[in-house]
């Protein structure tokens, strides 16, 4: 998914919830759901509109995208 795509998902995500994303903040979501499948950052975005309560954390988000976690390399 392009990152345009995505930071236009987490802008209107933000508003969903009423959060205040900083361009900061906007950018660092937007580039690392822009590292999981196309699929993955859709679901993750439609799950968080119906299963939280506040603006999901990124953490949050990997967890409800279904995506595999990454091996750390040390």
């Amino acid at each position: 998914m392009e990152l345009s795509e995505i930071v236009k998902q987490v802008t209107l995500l933000g508003d969903w919830f009423g959060a205040d994303l900083s361009e900061a903040r906007l950018l660092g979501y937007s580039l690392e759901l822009q590292k999981l499948p196309d699929e993955s950052v859709a679901k993750a975005i439609q799950r968080a509109k119906m299963e939280c309560e506040f603006f999901p954390s990124f953490s949050r988000l990997f967890d409800l995208s279904g995506a595999r976690p990454r091996k750390l390399v040390l």
